[in-house]
């Protein structure tokens, strides 16, 4: 009995690719809204993990693909995600950075003097305060 030599690359005959590659384009893609659904948790927002892990997945997975199958199809979706991937990095960390202090804010490096109650109805002085250490002002809302 013949021996069938098995070959190590899938057929692909006839075979496009575009539905699977189109749906990891859009796999990578829905890692976005997710973050932008998810922005409510300071870790979400601070990370961006959802994005980054949907964006990695999609490009991973369409890269691997491309190894396998060799088709047009799998090499424009590696491509997508790749470059997805890459302009989700830069937006967010452009996007991320802290603003540039305005010329104004150097010139009010500490709060004028004045004098306000304290919680007991004594009269307290910033600067007296000053001379004790470094002071926080903190301004609670009253009368809840």
């Amino acid at each position: 009995m013949p021996q069938l030599e098995r070959s190590e690359e899938p057929d692909v005959r006839g075979k496009s690719g575009w539905p699977a590659a189109a749906l990891s384009v859009l796999f990578a893609l829905a890692g976005v809204p997710i973050y932008i659904w998810l922005m409510g948790v300071s870790s979400v927002r601070s990370s961006g993990w959802p994005a980054f892990l949907f964006l990695f997945l999609g490009s991973a997975f369409a890269v691997w693909q491309v190894r396998r199958f060799h088709t047009w199809a799998w090499r424009i979706a590696a491509g997508v995600n790749s470059t997805f991937l890459t302009l989700w990095t830069g937006a967010f960390f452009v996007f991320a950075a802290l603003p540039k202090p305005s010329a104004a804010a150097h010139q009010l490096v500490s709060a004028p003097d004045f004098r306000l109650p304290d919680q007991y109805g004594q009269s307290v002085s910033l600067e007296a305060s000053r001379k004790l250490g470094p002071v926080l002002l903190v301004f609670y809302r009253g009368h809840w």
